[in-house]
């Protein structure tokens, strides 16, 4: 794994919170985790693409 990288950090996170915000619950209903229960790899993806995924945004081809 790449060094962490503040900016990117807080990007993911942003990210990840806005997808989650849409998208609260896996399809089965259960919860989502939260950022500190991702694991590193989950982590490095939301890092390497921090784009919401799931969410209205996601569907409408991003954010305005």
């Amino acid at each position: 794994m790449p060094k962490p990288n503040p900016a990117k950090d807080a990007a993911a996170r942003l990210a990840y919170a806005a997808d989650v915000r849409d998208l609260p619950t896996y399809h089965d209903g259960t919860p989502r985790k939260r950022w500190e229960d991702l694991s590193p790899l989950a982590r490095w993806s939301w890092e390497r693409n921090p784009t919401p995924r799931h969410g209205a945004a996601s569907l409408e081809g991003g954010a305005p």
